[in-house]
């Protein structure tokens, strides 16, 4: 929950955006070529079962016929191939020119980022939870383990979208079956690095979320869903595993202005997405509401930008939003929360908001303004079209109006669950919005 000073005036908040975090120091480790990888080995890829990777895949020195379960076809150039289970295309060591120098680039880039994560000094935090981080909240830093590290259930990263995350671990990384890492605060999967020297693995059916840079094997078992990278040494191995990556998200911003709350958000890459989902809540943790479905533009190895205004909001109100990026398998990785408060009220115009809540089971809280005074009629309908109360009957002057509505009819009888529309009249113009009641 975010609390401002009482002191602060509210004229200065008027506009106010910003992530429910603070701003980390470290900065991102610098992936280059390998950043163009969801997968990226030197020795082995093998799938079992049914895996879903979005995103490219390479393996060097080793040959192609080292990348098995994946039923490769080779493209006619000899430069890719592709699978049934790749959304994007697959390279190995042995194909056609220029693809063997730009695999030799790539894991050199993989292996001088390796350098790099782990060399990062003075951690913030040592030996934390003697490497049993299970159950934890984890601000933004550097972290240190020389022993093994496990997570056997719920693990959250919480910091904004320009938090950076590393986790420098000596032994091996063990995360368990069922075991979720999670972001939060708009922290975002490509500020995220795992450097382990031992084999990581992913136990069946947990989700995972960052980059993993693994100086010796990456184990990805049964329905296990990695939101992030596999950067292998050695091996990368999969067993009906999900990577999707459909988009890379670089960017999850808003703005306050006197239309509404605009959202803005641009991707590094994207492949499978299939289309953006926006909901938003009072509250930072929970009771998020659908308001909104964007479609993707479509797969870009260098992005694409995205925006969506949000114009049913109250005055001076702070809202807290979250985007899904779904893929085209129906999945859905989800960014944010990041708040705004909007601006004050726009009487330039008439406005009807929507309840809160929606649906409601108990009272209902409706909010409208008009540009100047004039009759206003605000009226609650069935589904049938059957005018069943009358709000607002009178002569108002211009202004924001607030008004609680106890969800019963004009006989003051609770109406039953079902779903209703209120409708403002005003100045030959009409408003109408759609709710629902639960009993």
């Amino acid at each position: 929950m975010i609390v401002f000073p009482y002191n602060l005036a509210p004229a200065l908040l008027l506009g106010l955006c910003f992530a429910a975090s603070a701003l980390a120091d470290q900065a991102p480790v610098d992936l280059g070529l390998a950043g163009n990888f969801s997968i990226l080995a030197k020795s082995g890829i093998s799938s079992t079962g049914t895996t879903s990777v979005g995103g490219d895949v390479g393996i060097s020195p080793a040959a192609a016929s080292y990348i098995t379960g994946f039923g490769l076809i080779r493209d006619s150039s000899g430069t890719f191939s592709t699978s049934a289970q790749v959304t994007g295309k697959v390279y190995a060591a042995d194909y056609t020119e220029p693809t063997p120098t730009d695999l030799t680039a790539a894991v050199s880039a993989m292996q001088t980022a390796y350098t790099n994560a782990a060399g990062r000094t003075p951690p913030d935090f040592s030996e934390l939870k003697a490497g049993d981080i299970r159950d934890t909240t984890l601000a933004p830093g550097l972290y240190k383990w020389t022993s093994v590290v496990t997570i056997n259930g719920s693990l959250v990263l919480e910091g904004g979208a320009d938090d950076v995350w590393i986790f420098q671990i000596s032994q091996t990384l063990s995360v368990g079956s069922n075991a979720v890492v999670s972001l939060n605060g708009g922290a975002l999967p490509h500020n995220i690095f795992w450097q382990v020297a031992g084999q990581t693995t992913l136990g069946t059916y947990s989700s995972f979320t960052g980059t993993i840079l693994d100086a010796t094997a990456v184990v990805v078992q049964t329905g296990a869903f990695l939101s992030g990278r596999a950067l292998a040494q050695t091996a990368v191995t999969l067993d009906a595993a999900t990577l999707p990556l459909a988009a890379d998200l670089s960017l999850f911003t808003c703005r306050s202005g006197d239309d509404g709350i605009a959202l803005f958000w641009r991707t590094a890459s994207e492949s499978d997405n299939y289309e953006w989902l926006i909901e938003r809540s009072y509250f930072s943790d929970g009771l998020f509401q659908h308001i909104a479905t964007i479609n993707a533009l479509g797969g870009s190895p260098t992005g694409r930008s995205y925006s969506y205004t949000d114009s049913d909001v109250l005055p001076i109100t702070i809202y807290y939003y979250r985007l899904g990026d779904k893929n085209i398998s129906g999945q859905v990785t989800w960014h944010g929360p990041i708040a705004a408060l909007s601006n004050g009220p726009a009487w330039g115009r008439m406005q009807l908001m929507s309840i809160r809540p929606n649906p409601a089971s108990g009272n209902v809280y409706i909010n409208y303004s008009l540009p100047r005074a004039g009759l206003v009629l605000l009226s609650v309908y069935d589904i049938r079209g059957r005018q069943v109360k009358t709000l607002v009957r009178d002569h108002k002057q211009g202004g924001e109006y607030k008004l609680i509505w106890t969800g019963d009819d004009s006989r003051g009888n609770p109406l039953p669950s079902s779903v209703y529309f209120y409708r403002l009249y005003y100045e030959g113009t009409r408003l109408t919005k759609r709710m629902v009641l639960l009993r």
